[in-house]
């Protein structure tokens, strides 16, 4: 019975021992499972407002994030996207592209996708909202399996960025595009009293002097007028409110040689190879000089009855020929050049005679100063013959008349600008009209603000103002656009 008590008593101590260590055992678990919470959670919170902390100068919103995972494997895949915003500052129409790099790092083990977003700074004192929606689709293969799971993100954000003047540390390409439009209407006027700014001090071949010019170019970006100044045998330029003239091309003396003219008529700016392309009349070529550099002038068109040069868009060349009584066109990949108005001498709509002045509009349509038919045509790309918008009515003083129009300018509308050389007036015909309203001169010859003597080149500025070439006074009249 004693042994038996002992015996009990043993298993008794053993057994309570037993739940002793059970009941430890318990409390360890119990612990580390809440020291692993406490963890999870200390590092959740250093991730959300450390790690992944925006900066300040930026505020990340997610605003709806979706995924859809099938078969996460336990791999990591990292994908990079590159974002262009667009920041447009409501006080200036400059366009600024400002790129940011989005990297999109997705750990397989979790559902939760990591964004780190780096922006350029912008150099500008302003605050702006950049918005813009960017859309991920992430393919990870893991190479364990036989199964190739993808994770498909689709995320949308909205960035709200305060930008400092500060010094760019990281590369940022800025665009800026210039859209010019001539203010120029239907119903536009100009300032009756023209204002000289060029020549005007008599026939001469003093820098401040012309002699008998004829065709023009207003280079508006450099704020340069070029003048086949016709009588002295040379190109000149003229800075906006110079008092003298540069002879740009050819010199004071006529002749034959390269480097002279012989009564040049037309002249153009071809600003891509950086030359003049001058109608060299008298020794009938077309000859393109190169501005500022050393390079000597090239015959670029032989044995030709030009009269104006004009470029399209594209760069190629037109020139109007007063021998063969038409316009052609010559491109690099015809230097023989394509006959694109008239080809025959006459009066019917498929000929020209005499063609002076051209022009050609956005759609390569080509407007012709038909001299000796007293009226303008207008050939469309590819025609076969031309139509009348101006003029055609023999010669006279009429408002449907034009006796010998020398040159013909058009505004974004259509509408059409004609120098009426022996009645010293500009005219203009609306699309479709029967007759031209003056616009300027017509006040019969003379040498006052208000009057033309003998007018042949015609141009805008971007502005909308006017400039004629004012033959026999020697002079660049400009009629200012009345702005209402």
């Amino acid at each position: 019975m004693d042994e038996n008590q002992v015996y009990s008593e043993c298993v008794t101590g053993n057994i309570e021992a037993h739940k002793w260590w059970h009941r430890r055992w318990v409390k360890i678990v119990g612990i580390s499972l809440g020291f692993l919470i406490i963890l999870s959670i200390t590092l959740a919170l250093v991730l959300k407002f450390v790690v992944l902390a925006p900066k300040q100068a930026e505020t990340l919103i997610a605003t709806s994030v979706t995924e859809t995972v099938s078969s996460l494997p336990s791999t990591t895949s990292t994908t990079s996207m590159t974002a262009t915003v667009s920041a447009l500052p409501s006080s200036s129409t400059r366009t600024t592209s400002v790129t940011s790099t989005i990297s999109l790092a997705t750990r397989s083990s979790t559902s939760q996708p990591i964004i780190i977003i780096s922006t350029t700074a912008i150099p500008q004192s302003t605050t702006q909202r950049l918005s813009h929606t960017t859309t991920t689709t992430t393919t990870t293969t893991a190479t364990q399996l036989t199964t190739e799971p993808t994770i498909t993100s689709t995320i949308t954000e909205e960035i709200m960025t305060t930008a400092e003047s500060r010094p760019l540390t990281t590369e940022t390409t800025t665009s800026t595009t210039t859209t010019v439009q001539q203010p120029v209407n239907t119903n536009s006027k100009w300032k009756q009293n023209g204002i000289t700014v060029a020549g005007g001090n008599g026939a001469g071949r003093q820098l401040n002097q012309l002699s008998s010019p004829e065709g023009i170019h207003i280079d508006d970006d450099d704020q340069r007028i070029y003048i086949a100044d016709w009588g002295n045998h040379r190109i000149v330029e003229w800075k906006y409110g110079a008092n003298n003239g540069e002879i740009v091309a050819g010199s004071i003396a006529n002749g034959n040689q390269i480097n002279q003219f012989n009564l040049p008529t037309g002249v153009t700016l071809d600003k891509n190879n950086h030359s003049l392309i001058v109608c060299d009349y008298n020794n009938r070529r077309v000859v393109r000089w190169f501005y500022r550099t050393n390079i000597s002038p090239q015959i670029i068109i032989p044995n030709i009855d030009c009269f104006d040069v004009k470029l399209d868009k594209n760069g190629d060349l037109y020139v109007s020929d007063v021998a063969n009584c038409d316009v052609k066109r010559w491109t690099e990949k015809d230097p023989h050049g394509t006959i694109v108005a008239g080809g025959r001498c006459g009066n019917t709509l498929k000929q020209l005679m005499y063609p002076n002045f051209i022009f050609i509009d956005q759609e390569y349509s080509v407007y012709v100063a038909d001299r000796d038919n007293n009226r303008v045509m207008k050939w469309i790309r590819g025609a076969q013959e031309g139509t009348v918008v101006a003029g055609g009515h023999g010669q006279g003083s009429s408002d449907n008349q034009l006796p010998h129009p020398h040159a013909v300018i058009v505004d974004q509308f259509g509408n059409v600008y004609v120098a009426d050389h022996k009645n010293h007036r500009i005219m203009r015909w609306l699309v479709d009209a029967n007759e031209g309203s003056v616009i300027v001169g017509g006040n019969g010859l003379g040498t006052k603000a208000d009057q033309l003597y003998d007018p042949t080149g015609l141009s805008f500025d971007r502005e909308g103002n006017l400039y004629v070439v004012d033959y026999h006074n020697h002079r660049v009249q400009k009629f200012d656009l009345i702005i209402d």
